[in-house]
């Protein structure tokens, strides 16, 4: 049984819908290299059943992972070996439930049987569902292969998957729960629908093992994959360190992880090194192997929670709101490290773009001012909760050619992000209180820097944002509506037959937020158009008409919501829609055409409806709710909104309202958008939306409530900014605050609070029209002189601002000059390492070519010396065959011989016989005397005889002696045979000494 420590490195995937991914992501495709089967030999002929059995167990456990073996093989690469299939009993098809425990932390086991080991495979990619898949297809072509083992699964992740012998009940081997990376079965129209895997690492090596098994039918397959997938999801409560005994009474809370994401590339000399970042701009090369390092940290919460693994760092193309629709793809490797305690954690990943095609998008040179944006995600399992938590996020890019010299900045900060997840304690199979489920998950905290050295606190990191603003048409839509909300909308909806008068609890409604399904449909209701037939032809005939609006609608296009998928694609379904839209409206409304602005306004109703309804919707807002009358003569109702902001603002937040006074900081510099756009320009969708849910229900009356609530909101901020940093605040960082789902409903929530007196409101536009009255009234010269002094004192901070951009550009000069400089030397250096690597290749090559020569020479020998080895072995064999076919016959003729000799010497004795019947009894009782006689009776006869006699006897001799050659002269051919058989086995063990595998394959 094989224990691995340390750092594991793994390589990622997700599954499809035949697989089961811890991570619970599907994808359908990844890259990943050829798997090789493994399978050991295994011998039983010449063993008793229990050398037999210890022979089976020693190779199961190199079955399931070569390296682990007792056969002293440290290779990492494992060699290919063929064994024969190993017969146990074949158990009852159904499932044991038995239930053991281990002693450990009060781990309880679940024993499958029924299960067959087909064998292990290294992987390049081992969370891979397509990889997992093909190598089970592989391996259960050979089942004839296959081990039948027992399968122990533990309920929680501290336990093992423990492989046992059916026979013995013994223990074959075991991985810890927390070692296996990735769970997968068998595509179920496929014959592998009986077929499950799990994938796990070596040691703190990069060597990844797949291990396949297969079950006697499809359903047991399906429970050993969700007990595994229980084991997972359970942690116990009882031994963690962070466990709920010191807040047993907490049912719900929220914590926060801030996560510090820096990128790093390999550069010519093998080492990585971190990329260029500016301005928020990640600066990377193409074609070069990138490396993601992600730190991670708890910072609020009522509790420590520990992040136990991570089970996947994943990437795509495109910005995070766009991750759902487009495919996130897992990293080459990925590795998890512990740091300070449990206190810090670090998620490493490793991008190779010659292998992950999928993100070919960002590994391009990107134009000149365009940067391109990725997403990120991370599969993180936390201690007592129960599924994995995906934390999404994206960062800018810019690409450049592989050797193109990057612009470097010294910069020490990483990209920085803050997730908070809202986790719920949820009932056990008992009824009691157990772990805890998610409920939610934030992105509150977007794109700022951090030390790169130390993770500082967020006062720290305050000055380090990034300049970049939140695209229009950003942020992620809240799609789900409780059931409650859900059966009061209908029953108001159904009361809600005549949109001339609205229900009672309509306004109630509105203000928590219209579910995102019935929207659409409400917005039409209030704005009265469902009934108004006549407006919806008058927009087919407008469609007809010219527009003398046309090309600012057309460079308004690309701007309106960039971010959302909708809009991104030019000349697409959504910018034609808003160019019919905004086109029909300037035809429609001569007086006021088509101002910029209006087509965010037009993007968030075509999100929504049909574009006939949009236009009548938007036709709606602009003559009945007013919103029409801020375009119209110079933008003079707008003036009157701003001085009535600038009075509810002096009233309700006098402290800011001086502290703008005294930063020369002026109504229509912050609040232009929010008036023209409905706050649809620069806030996330999810604001956009609810602002328009109120306006349509209340009038203009709530774009003050909404503005009074968001500068309430960020006053304390403000309060501490001068006039640029106001402006930016503004521009940058309200946007990707908005972000944030519980900053938004705060918002919302407090403007719906906020009481706006009418009466005040109209005194206010009056004082507006008498200060117009007097500022016309007054001396042009005193009016001139103000504005020549205002002028004086911009010119003063132009210039000031001038000297110091020209004090920075004298800076860059020089630093550019020094490091073309430095690029320059770099650049001979690097030419004169080329011209030695060239000379060394030239080397290298030549002895290649030598090498292949004697390769070749040795490879003609060894076929010579093999063919000459096979002619003597025939001639051997020739010989042999003749010298037992001269035996045979020699034999034969023996048998013959005395055949012949018994019969003559049986008609001499019928003949002496029948001339002597008077030795009848001699020849019977003593032959030999009787033939003594004979032969004194006949001498004649006798002589003869016996020189015949003589003759065959040495002819007999002589065949003998000719016997005993051959075989001597066949001992001394066996002697020479395994001479030759030495010599041939001594080349080999000299040639395999030598790394020539190439014999071995010639051979066979």
């Amino acid at each position: 049984m094989a224990e691995r420590k340390g750092n594991v490195a793994i390589s990622t995937d997700t599954n499809n819908s035949t697989g089961k991914n811890l991570t619970s992501e599907t994808e359908d495709e990844i890259c990943s290299d050829q798997a090789g089967s493994l399978s050991p030999n295994v011998d039983d002929s010449d063993v008793t059943d229990n050398e037999g059995q210890n022979a089976v167990n020693t190779n199961v456990s190199m079955l399931l992972e070569p390296t682990f073996a007792v056969t002293g093989n440290t290779s990492r690469q494992p060699t290919k070996i063929a064994h024969e299939s190993v017969k146990s009993k074949t158990p009852d098809i159904s499932v044991s439930s038995e239930k053991q425990n281990s002693g450990i932390g009060d781990v309880t086991y679940e024993i499958f049987e029924g299960l067959t080991c087909l064998g292990s495979s290294t992987v390049n990619a081992p969370r891979s569902q397509t990889e997992a898949q093909r190598v089970m297809a592989t391996m259960r072509e050979n089942s004839a292969k296959a081990i039948d083992i027992n399968l122990s699964v533990p309920n929680n992740i501290k336990g093992s998957v423990t492989l046992l012998d059916p026979k013995l009940d013994s223990e074959i081997c075991s991985y810890p729960v927390s070692r296996i990376l990735f769970c997968a079965r068998g595509d179920p129209k496929s014959p592998e629908k009986d077929c499950f895997s799990f994938s796990s690492a070596y040691q703190n090596t990069e060597i990844f093992y797949i291990h396949v098994f297969k079950c006697e039918n499809q359903l047991l397959a399906e429970k050993v994959l969700k007990a595994l997938g229980k084991a997972f999801q359970k942690t116990d409560l009882t031994q963690s360190q962070n466990s709920d005994q010191q807040n047993i009474n907490i049912k719900s809370f929220s914590f926060q992880f801030d996560i510090a994401l820096d990128i790093l590339e390999k550069d010519e000399t093998g080492v990585f090194r971190p990329v260029p970042r500016e301005n928020g701009i990640f600066k990377i090369r193409e074609n070069r192997i990138k490396q993601f390092s992600a730190l991670m940290k708890q910072v609020t919460g009522p509790t420590e929670v520990n992040v136990l693994k991570c089970m996947g760092l994943l990437l795509c193309p495109g910005a995070a709101q766009l991750a759902k629709a487009e495919k996130l793809f897992p990293m080459n490797e990925i590795y998890f490290k512990t740091k300070s305690g449990n206190k810090n954690y670090e998620v490493i990943g490793v991008w190779n773009p010659e292998t992950l095609f999928n993100v070919n998008s960002i590994n391009v040179k990107t134009p000149k001012g365009m940067p391109v944006y990725a997403t990120l995600a991370m599969d993180v399992v936390f201690d007592s909760v129960i599924e994995p938590v995906r934390l999404l996020w994206d960062v800018k890019l810019k690409v450049y050619e592989r050797l193109e010299i990057v612009p470097d900045t010294d910069r020490i900060t990483r990209h920085s992000e803050s997730f908070k997840i809202q986790v719920k304690k949820m009932l056990n199979e008992e009824g009691i209180m157990g772990n805890y489920r998610v409920t939610g998950t934030q992105r509150i905290r977007i794109g700022l820097s951090v030390d790169n050295t130390a993770q500082q606190d967020d006062e720290q990191n305050s000055g380090n944002e990034d300049d970049e603003t939140v695209l229009s048409g950003s942020g992620n839509v809240q799609q789900d509506c409780s059931d409650i909300a859900l059966m009061d909308w209908s029953e108001v909806l159904t009361k809600w037959t005549n949109t001339n008068s609205r229900p009672k609890d309509l306004i109630q409604l509105v203000r928590k937020g219209i579910p995102e399904p019935l929207r659409g449909q409400v917005w039409q209701m209030l704005a009265g158009i469902v009934e108004n037939t006549d407006l919806l032809q008058t927009y087919s005939h407008l469609l007809t008409k010219e527009s003398a609006s046309e090309k600012t609608i057309l460079v308004d296009l690309g701007r309106t919501f960039p971010a959302h998928p909708l809009f991104k694609e030019q000349n697409g379904e959504g910018q034609s829609n808003l160019y019919r839209i905004c086109k029909a409206y300037s035809v429609y409304d001569e007086e006021v055409g088509y101002c910029q602005g209006l087509s965010f306004l037009v993007a968030v109703l075509i999100l929504h409806m049909p574009e006939e309804q949009a236009f009548c919707v938007l036709v709606k807002i602009m003559y009945t709710d007013g919103l029409r009358d801020l375009f119209r003569l110079n933008f003079e109702q707008l003036h009157i909104k701003f001085f009535q902001l600038d009075k509810l603002l002096e009233k309700m937040l006098p402290d800011l309202y001086y502290h703008f006074q005294g930063n020369k900081v002026e109504t229509h510099m912050y609040a232009s958008q929010w008036f023209l756009t409905i706050f649809t320009a620069k806030f996330p969708l999810a604001v956009s939306y609810h602002v328009m849910d109120l306006f349509l229900c209340e009038g203009m009356e709530v774009m003050f409530k909404v503005a009074i609530s968001i500068l309430k909101h960020i006053s304390k901020e403000l309060l501490l900014l001068d006039f640029e940093g106001i402006m930016k605040h503004f521009r940058v960082t309200l946007p990707k605050k908005c972000l944030s789902e519980e900053f938004c409903s705060q918002i919302l929530a407090d403007a719906g609070k906020i009481k706006i007196d009418n009466k005040k409101l109209r005194k206010y536009e009056k004082e507006y029209h008498i200060l117009k009255e007097l500022r016309e009234e007054e001396d042009p010269v005193i009016v001139l002189e103000e504005k020549n002094r205002f002028l004086m004192n911009t010119i003063v901070k132009v210039r000031q601002e001038n000297e110091s951009l020209n004090q920075e550009l004298s800076n860059l000069k020089i630093i550019h000059k020094q490091a073309t400089e430095e690029a320059k030397e770099n650049m001979n250096i690097m030419n004169q390492e080329l011209t030695s690597l060239q000379s060394q290749y030239a080397d290298i090559d030549e002895d290649k070519r030598r090498l292949q020569a004697e390769i070749k020479e040795i490879k003609e020998m060894y076929r010579d010396t093999i063919a000459k080895s096979g002619d003597k072995a025939t001639q051997q064999a020739n010989i042999v065959k003749q010298y037992k076919q001269i035996c045979s016959q020699l034999e034969d003729r023996l048998d013959k011989q005395e055949s012949v000799w018994l019969q003559r010497i049986n008609s001499i004795k019928s003949r002496a016989m029948e001339r002597y019947p008077d030795l009848s009894d001699i020849f019977e009782e003593k032959p030999k005397d009787s033939t003594a006689n004979n032969n004194i009776a006949k001498p004649s006869n006798s002589n003869s005889k016996d020189s015949e006699l003589s003759i065959l006897e040495e002819k007999f001799r002589k065949m003998e002696v000719n016997y005993a050659h051959a075989k001597l002269e066949l001992v001394s051919k066996e002697c020479k045979i395994q001479e030759l058989e030495h010599q041939l086995s001594g080349m080999e063990a000299a040639l395999a000494k030598h790394g020539a595998h190439w014999f071995s394959k010639w051979k066979k």
